[in-house]
């Protein structure tokens, strides 16, 4: 097995050349910025309007998206086409260029999804939006829903903790009570930024129109942003969660990746799919719960997974809220926490569909990848292939591959964790 480092040192100009090209034509190209609906905080505000006059009732929301920005993407399918056919037709003399060369023709290959996606959400194809969602992120499976029945059951029977928590419970409490807003957030999100000399690569932006925290390495803005919806209020302790998810998790591993992999791991070339990089945030979600608000070791939530099975038989917006929303009032949520989380869980299935009574079985895999990512990253950290997962952001398929050829340790990773949530949590008491 090869060590990492001889990849880091192999040229390949010819490559690199047709990357920087790339890079330019798709760092724009952000999928979430795709197929987020323009009036979705409107459409919100009616729908659980119409559910608290009357919970039967069948109104669903209809979507509508940033044609423009639609237009711009489905044009640059003339500018990938004849790059991703220069990448193909390069000559290979080593097995370290063989392999930048083969993930530079999956990098692109998704970047031409891309464009198909958006003409198919622009001209209300819910059909083919549908199939080419699954051709980009993968299907929910058996295994999905196994997953997703384990972590349900264990929502109802709740484990006991494992250990306590290292805060004592009025820190946790002074912490549960402190309310911070979108500039506060923005300030810390940037001073753990800098704790990794990233402040400068990275834009952390207040934003009307996002619905959550998200980290983009493609952006409509053409740079790495961190988008926070104004308006956003957490707590002082769901900031230490949120720093070690965005931060210490997706902005660390994208760095990584960017650096070991000539670029190919992270930035603008990082996979669409991101069952590996959610996977790898949740298990600081996890191990931040566990250690630091002393709770059980549970599966991440089910509930995306279930309302896409519903979505898939066919279920209309409404129809799979109230099924959704029926499961988690049953944790013992108020009707207005269960509520909001129930809207956010259905709305982000149908993300980028216009159909609202769902005639085609629409619906949006990307976020099987909390549950099903969890319990890969799981498996990649119990079998010593920890590094290797945080080295950069790939698919499954792609891990395979570098896991067939590379020895990938601890030294090797150019960006070990700041321990971010520490050294704020420090600050707050």
């Amino acid at each position: 097995m090869k060590s990492i480092r001889l990849l880091q040192r192999t040229q390949f100009p010819e490559l690199k050349a047709l990357l920087s090209q790339l890079a330019q034509i798709i760092s724009s190209m952000n999928p979430v910025e795709i197929y987020t609906a323009d009036n979705a905080t409107e459409q919100k505000t009616i729908f659980l309007r119409e559910f608290t006059e009357n919970s039967n009732t069948n109104f669903c929301p209809q979507f509508t998206y940033n044609t423009t920005l639609l237009k711009s993407i489905m044009a640059k399918e003339a500018e990938i086409v004849p790059i991703l056919e220069q990448i193909a037709a390069l000559s290979a003399t080593t097995d370290e260029q063989d392999f930048l060369k083969t993930l530079a023709l999956r990098r692109a290959q998704s970047a031409l999804d891309l464009t198909h996606l958006a003409r198919h959400i622009l001209v209300e194809e819910d059909f083919n939006s549908a199939t080419q969602l699954i051709n980009i992120y993968g299907p929910i499976t058996d295994y999905s829903l196994d997953c997703a029945n384990r972590s349900l059951e264990q929502k109802r029977n709740p484990p006991t903790p494992s250990q306590p928590s290292i805060l004592d419970k009025r820190i946790r409490q002074s912490l549960s009570q402190s309310i911070l807003g979108a500039e506060q957030i923005q300030h810390f999100f940037r001073q753990a930024l800098r704790n990794y000399d990233f402040a400068d690569l990275w834009e952390v932006k207040i934003c009307d129109k996002a619905t959550a925290i998200d980290v983009r390495d493609k952006s409509a803005n053409g740079k790495p942003t961190i988008v926070i919806p104004k308006g956003r209020t957490v707590t002082e302790i769901k900031l230490l969660e949120l720093i070690g998810h965005e931060i210490d998790s997706h902005v660390r591993q994208s760095m990584n990746g960017i650096k070991l992999y000539h670029g190919l791991g992270g930035g603008v070339f990082k996979s669409d799919d991101e069952v590996l990089y959610e996977g790898l945030a949740k298990i600081s979600d996890i191990d931040f719960a566990v250690k630091y608000l002393g709770k059980p070791l549970e599966l991440p939530a089910p509930y995306f997974i279930l309302a896409m099975d519903c979505a898939l038989k066919g279920e209309t917006f409404a129809t799979v809220f109230k099924q959704i929303f029926e499961l988690i009032k049953d944790t013992k949520k108020s009707d207005e926490s269960a509520q909001t989380s129930a809207w956010s869980t259905t709305y982000r299935v149908f993300r980028g569909s216009t159909d609202p009574h769902n005639e085609y079985g629409y619906y949006m895999p990307k976020d099987r990848a909390y549950l099903e990512g969890y319990l890969a990253a799981m498996d990649m950290k119990n079998s010593a292939h920890y590094s290797a997962l945080e080295s950069g952001i790939f698919t499954l398929r792609d891990m395979e591959l570098i896991l067939s050829q590379y020895r990938i340790r601890p030294n090797d990773i150019p960006f070990p964790t700041a321990n971010n949530i520490a050294l704020l949590a420090e600050s707050f008491f």
